[in-house]
């Protein structure tokens, strides 16, 4: 049963065993919980970083601006996801990616000026 019907259910006085629920309506409004986001995140800035150190002993530098990206820009932008999702509201999960993603950017890019003025 969604949750419509549940509290349809619950209004009209008929019991519901709440055992009974399936797993869709124990996650809140279908929402994919914050901890996948911050998990993933960090997950792709050891990669992007593990990728990077390996690329840089290497003579080719083919995949380092992948790697790069990885790091600096998927990470931040999946680490503030969730943030953003808070902070917007409830039903503008599309707003809440696109400003996670300038957030990514806004990071990528000052890293690189930051790598520029170095080398």
């Amino acid at each position: 049963m969604d949750r419509k019907t549940i509290q349809t259910r619950k209004a009209l006085g008929y019991e519901i065993d709440e055992n009974e629920l399936s797993s869709d309506q124990l996650a809140a409004d279908g929402k994919i919980p914050g901890w996948v986001f911050g998990y993933s995140g960090l997950a792709s800035f050891v990669v992007g970083a593990i990728g990077m150190g390996i690329e840089l002993s290497n003579d080719d530098l083919k995949y380092l601006p992948l790697y790069f990206s990885l790091s600096f820009l998927l990470a931040p932008a999946l680490l503030i996801y969730p943030v953003f999702r808070y902070i917007v509201g409830k039903g503008k999960t599309e707003l809440s990616a696109i400003l996670s993603v300038l957030f990514g950017l806004y990071i990528h890019s000052n890293v690189k000026k930051k790598m520029d003025k170095w080398g």
